[in-house]
């Protein structure tokens, strides 16, 4: 088999399959000595993803994620082999539990033509299958050109799953001991409260009812569920303000963290965490099954993940990273950029902004930095620079900024007057958003756009969606590309030539990389080529305001580590 893929491989054979980074990443486990020609072929692109085909040619189409009855309405798509190949052909797979589908160990060291005759043919239909879902997407004929570096994409992140993340006892401990306390505070309060009755059960009327009190004290509109009835989830909680409405939320979060989240990190002490990452419509990733992109913000979760031992965590992430892609895109769009000029010249976007609300220069506001009142202006910068951007009506934008992380309370006329302040002193983006608007401008009040660099195509798409996915896939992007460099590095680039090899990425969270180097005077040229590579990586996409970031050595995984060495 090995001496088979190096025969094609020379003879410059596209290798095709669905769910295709499985597939390479069993090759590389069980023959390392293929490692260097795996990696030149996906450089090269002779690997193709016919399921990331298919994602990245819905969405070009306008349809990720869904399909279109005959009767007009829409339905859930999915993206198995078996669901693709009955899309195109009609036809069935059978993929029942009574099939060879999960019992090919069994015959490791078998030669082939001593399988069983329904083993054999379960791997060739499988084969077979592929082949006419690949002609027929060839026939399909969307625009797609970069399905080949998303099929690299889906590779490093397939690795860096496999590899997966290990927790330590005492934090799993920790965590739990300290849920369990702020858990038994709340029921104690809330009962109190008669917002939890004797028995136990929550008493939703009664939440209901000082939801509505609240709201109409506070003259805030109640949020309302799908059928109608007052909303008690985590938002609408925390939206009213009202402390007793916030232990009510919080209780259902604690129990999800003790229920779900100590399970699966108990799970990672004696065997890795191992996550799947899945593209999402704008280019970025998502995670799941456990979802370790989106850690809870409660103290001690992050905490509990630890390097393997005799080894450490290099980390790093980019600098203000949607800042520099949304310079990037109104540079690339309408022709030049404030913000990236600002950026460049190292200053802080949000203090400049703050300084402009508060009628101060910037210089002034950086020698008043630690006041109170530029340090409030400062905060209040933030929801205008990262929720503006996609383009946010004040109703929407009000409820964005009072969110956290902002946690923010503006008036529909301060939102308005800030609004005005912050596209004059970003000038470019208000010419960003009427372009967005004119792609929006046919009937289906639609737009299509192209994404920069990559020329990925996302069809049929509102406004704000547009207006976002312009600086979001450009992180995506950039991002994957330098997780593809780290990775190469991990694995194909000797020692002698990149302090990387041997390491393994443990995780990748939008604009942040984690890597488990070796503990020791090799884990600072380990991490420092990490942010390297990271600048490296992103430098296609941000040609004219590069990215910047710093490495970390730790010894757990925590926001705002130190040098550990």
């Amino acid at each position: 088999a090995s001496q088979w893929f190096l025969d094609e491989v020379s003879r410059g054979s596209l290798f095709v399959g669905h769910s295709l980074s499985y597939d390479t990443a069993v090759l590389i486990a069980n023959f390392p000595e293929l490692t260097e020609a795996v990696f030149h072929c996906y450089e090269t692109n002779r690997f193709l993803c016919t399921l990331t085909w298919e994602k990245l040619a819905d969405l070009a189409d306008g349809c990720f994620r869904f399909k279109t009855l005959p009767n007009g309405k829409r339905t859930k798509k999915g993206y198995s082999l078996a669901e693709v190949y009955h899309q195109y052909t009609r036809g069935h797979m059978n993929k029942g539990e009574d099939t060879w589908r999960l019992r090919y160990g069994e015959l490791i060291g078998t030669p082939i033509d001593c399988w069983p005759e329904d083993a054999r043919s379960y791997a060739l239909d499988d084969a077979k299958a592929t082949r006419a879902v690949y002609m027929a997407q060839q026939r399909r004929k969307p625009i797609l050109r970069d399905v080949y570096r998303q099929t690299r994409h889906d590779f490093w992140l397939r690795l860096c799953s496999n590899h997966g993340f290990m927790t330590s006892p005492e934090g799993v401990s920790k965590l739990k001991d300290q849920t369990v306390e702020l858990l038994t505070q709340l029921r104690v309060r809330l009962t109190e409260a008669k917002l939890i009755k004797p028995n136990g059960v929550k008493d939703t009327k009664r939440a209901k009812a000082l939801m509505a009190e609240v709201c109409e004290e506070e003259g805030i509109a109640l949020k309302l569920t799908d059928k109608g009835g007052i909303s008690l989830d985590a938002e609408a909680c925390s939206d009213s303000g009202n402390e007793l409405l916030k232990a009510y939320a919080s209780l259902t979060s604690l129990a999800t963290v003790l229920n779900k989240d100590v399970k699966f990190l108990s799970d990672g002490v004696d065997a890795p965490v191992h996550t799947r990452f899945n593209i999402v419509a704008t280019g970025r990733t998502s995670s799941s099954k456990p979802n370790i992109q989106n850690i809870r913000t409660l103290p001690g979760i992050r905490e509990c993940f630890i390097p393997r031992p005799g080894w450490v965590f290099a980390q790093a992430d980019y600098d203000g990273l949607e800042l520099r892609t949304l310079a990037q895109g109104c540079k690339k769009i309408v022709g030049y950029s404030n913000l990236g000029t600002a950026l460049n010249e190292g200053k802080d976007a949000h203090l400049m902004f703050g300084a402009f609300m508060m009628g101060i220069s910037y210089e002034e506001a950086v020698a008043r930095k630690e006041e109170k009142d530029v340090k409030r202006f400062r905060k209040l910068a933030k929801p205008f620079n990262f929720g503006k951007a996609g383009g946010l009506g004040n109703k929407n934008f009000q409820a964005y900024a009072k969110a956290p992380p902002y946690n923010v309370l503006l008036t529909i006329e301060e939102i308005r007057t800030y609004s005005n302040m912050w596209y004059e002193l970003w000038t470019e983006i208000e010419e960003y958003h009427a372009y967005i608007s004119k792609l929006c401008r046919n009937p289906k009040k639609l737009a299509t756009i192209e994404q920069l660099f990559s020329r990925r195509i996302r069809a049929d798409i509102p406004y704000c969606t547009a207006a976002n996915t312009y600086f979001q896939g450009l992180g995506a992007d950039a991002t994957k590309h330098a997780g593809w460099l780290i990775t190469k590095a991990c694995h194909s680039e000797p020692a002698n030539a990149n302090p990387l090899y041997g390491c393994r990425m443990v995780n990748y969270v939008h604009d942040e990389f984690i890597v488990e180097v070796p503990e020791g005077p090799k884990a600072e040229p380990a991490a420092n080529e990490l942010a390297r590579l990271m600048i490296e990586g992103a430098r296609p996409f941000l040609p004219d305001y590069p990215a910047t970031t710093s490495p970390l050595l730790m010894r757990y995984w925590r926001k705002n580590a130190e040098r550990i060495v």
